[in-house]
């Protein structure tokens, strides 16, 4: 079975969401909107079949599409 095709910002999503990020601190991190994180996780959630933000973090791991570690990069400064 072919793993489902995350977009660049779905993944994106995804990896702050596995380093234990709200939305508000993904948003900071990525420039966008809370609203905006929500609507990529929700996409990567129904691609992966999830019902949470949980599930679909395992279920990406689960599938070799987010490595086990924290996202690279600086983030804004508190």
């Amino acid at each position: 079975m072919t793993p489902p095709t995350l977009t660049p910002r779905e993944l994106q999503c995804l990896r702050y969401a596995a380093a234990g990020l709200p939305s508000p601190a993904i948003a900071a991190h990525l420039g966008i909107t809370p609203r905006t994180v929500e609507f990529h996780l929700a996409n990567a959630r129904r691609k992966l079949g999830s019902r949470n933000r949980c599930a679909a973090v395992a279920r990406a791991l689960q599938l070799g599409l987010l490595a086990a570690h924290p996202p690279p990069g600086p983030g804004p400064e508190s």
